[in-house]
C-alpha cells in the first residue's frame, strides 16, 4: 500500500515509515519483487544521487492484488520501461523524500499525515475507492489576460492534528528545470503557478471539488540560491510583496532537521515560518486512525 500510494519508494525510505525490522522489511521487498508484485526500475541505476537503495514500485499483477484486497489504487501501475522514466524518476523519489520526511515526523509526533487520496476520510470518515492524480483547471490574469491554466501539484497532504484541526498542503518540488519567469505568460513557468494557485484560492477551487477549506504551498529546492529566486519572483506577486501562502525550504536543509514540520521553512519575505504548530490533545487517537499508514 506504500508503494502503491507513493508510486516509487527506496527501501531506505520505507523503513522510515515501516515498524519493524529493517532487515526483514528488505526480505520481504525481494520476495515480493519475485513474485511479480513489485518492479525495481531499471533507470534507477542511471540516477547520479543514487544511495544504493533499491527502487520499487508496483506491478499490474501487484495492483490487481490490491483491489483484490479491496484497497484503492490508482488506474494503472507507473510506466517503468520508456525513457519518461528516466527523466522523472529523480523528481519523483525527491518527492518521495519529502513525504516520508513528514510522514515519519507525524509518525514520531502527535500529528496524522493523511495523502490527499484520503482527504474524504477526514470529511466523512470513509475510505477512498481509487487513488487519483489530483488536478484541476483555473484561468488566473496573466499580463491583463486569463488564461487556462491546469494546476497538478506533484503531491497533496493534510496534517491532521487527532481533534478537529487540520492544515492542508500541496507541494512543488523544483529541481531547477523550469524558468522563474518568461516575456510569454502562455509558457510554463514558476511564477504562472503562482498566480494559478492565487486564482485556485481565491476561486475556492478545493472547496468545491473537496472541501478543504484553505492551502498553502510548499515548495522546496535543491539549492539556497534558488530558493531566494523564487522568494523574490513569488513577493512579486503579492501585493506589497508580502504572502504567507507559499512555503519554501531546501531539500537537504529538510531532510536533515529532526522536526520537519516546524523547521526549515521561510515565507516569501525570508521569515521563518511552521506547517503546523497547535499541539495535539492529550487524549491521543488510535494509531489506525485510517490515513496513517498511507
Amino acid at each position: 500500500d506504500y508503494v502503491s500510494r507513493h508510486r516509487f519508494l527506496r527501501s531506505d525510505q520505507l523503513t522510515l515509515i515501516v515498524a519493524g525490522s529493517r532487515q526483514h522489511l528488505i526480505r520481504r521487498l525481494g520476495r515480493l519483487y519475485h513474485a511479480g508484485l513489485l518492479d525495481r526500475p531499471r533507470y534507477q541505476l542511471q540516477l547520479p544521487e543514487s544511495s544504493g537503495a533499491i527502487v520499487y514500485c508496483l506491478t499490474e499483477r501487484g495492483r490487481k492484488e490490491l483491489r483484490a484486497r479491496h484497497m484503492p489504487v490508482f488506474p494503472a501501475p507507473p510506466r517503468t520501461r520508456n525513457a519518461a522514466t528516466a527523466l522523472r524518476l529523480a523528481h519523483d523519489l525527491r518527492v518521495s523524500d519529502v513525504l516520508v520526511c513528514l510522514q515519519r515526523a507525524c509518525l514520531l509526533g502527535d500529528w496524522f499525515f493523511f495523502h490527499h487520496h484520503d482527504w474524504q476520510t477526514l470529511l466523512t470518515g470513509t475510505k477512498p475507492d481509487a487513488l487519483y492524480t489530483l488536478k484541476w483547471s483555473t484561468k488566473p490574469r496573466l499580463k491583463d489576460k486569463r488564461q487556462r491554466v491546469t494546476v497538478i501539484p506533484d503531491a497533496a497532504f493534510a496534517l491532521h492534528d487527532g481533534d478537529e484541526g487540520a492544515a492542508y498542503f500541496l507541494l512543488e518540488v523544483d529541481r531547477g528545470t523550469m524558468p522563474v519567469t518568461r516575456s510569454d505568460p502562455s509558457q510554463t513557468s514558476f511564477v504562472r503557478k503562482v498566480q494559478a494557485y492565487r486564482e485556485s484560492r481565491k476561486a475556492g477551487v478545493l472547496w468545491k471539488r473537496w472541501e478543504v477549506p484553505g492551502f498553502r504551498v510548499l515548495v522546496v529546492t535543491e539549492s539556497r540560491k534558488r530558493m531566494e529566486s523564487l522568494q523574490h519572483a513569488t513577493s512579486k506577486c503579492f501585493r506589497r510583496g508580502r504572502s504567507t501562502m507559499f512555503l519554501f525550504a531546501v531539500a537537504d536543509d529538510l531532510l536533515a532537521v529532526a522536526d520537519p514540520l516546524t523547521a526549515p521553512w521561510q515565507n516569501c519575505m525570508g521569515e521563518p515560518a511552521v506547517l503546523v504548530s497547535k499541539p495535539a490533545t492529550e487524549s491521543q487517537p488510535s494509531q489506525s486512525l485510517p490515513g496513517i499508514m498511507a
